[in-house]
């Protein structure tokens, strides 16, 4: 349990520099009125390691992700989302904590280690085998 809880304390500490670097976020001042909701969409993000990767939001809480370079490298996890805020497996035991935008996400990917790195996801549009579940 201890392992689980100390990455995402740390993910929830550096969320604040995620979201008020030097970047703006999009909407010009980053207040919303509505919640972006991730299911059924499908987002990349392009990392040097491993490569370009993509997740798939499915329905009931599943989530596929797909490395691009590697060849048959999925893996099938759960995705969590509370308003704006999402969490999602990307490698075997790591996970992605972020703040989800209309066409971005931005966060840290965290190790169970605790070592960590930013990420932005892209949305790449609707996932088409999200009916299918």
């Amino acid at each position: 349990m201890t392992s689980t809880i100390y990455p995402l304390a740390l993910a929830l500490t550096l969320l604040g520099p995620a979201v008020s670097g030097d970047e703006a976020p999009p909407g010009g001042d980053g207040k919303y009125d509505f919640v972006v909701q991730v299911e059924g969409t499908k987002w990349d993000s392009d990392v040097e390691e491993p490569g370009p990767t993509r997740v798939l939001f499915r329905q009931g809480g599943e989530c596929i992700t797909l490395v691009t370079s590697v060849k048959n490298y999925m893996l099938i996890g759960k995705w969590k989302q509370s308003g704006d805020m999402i969490c999602f497996p990307t490698r075997r035991d790591t996970v992605f904590v972020g703040v989800v935008y209309s066409d971005r996400i931005i966060g840290y990917e965290i190790t169970p280690e605790g070592d960590h790195r930013r990420m932005i996801w892209t949305r790449s549009g609707p996932n088409r085998d999200a009916a299918q579940k």
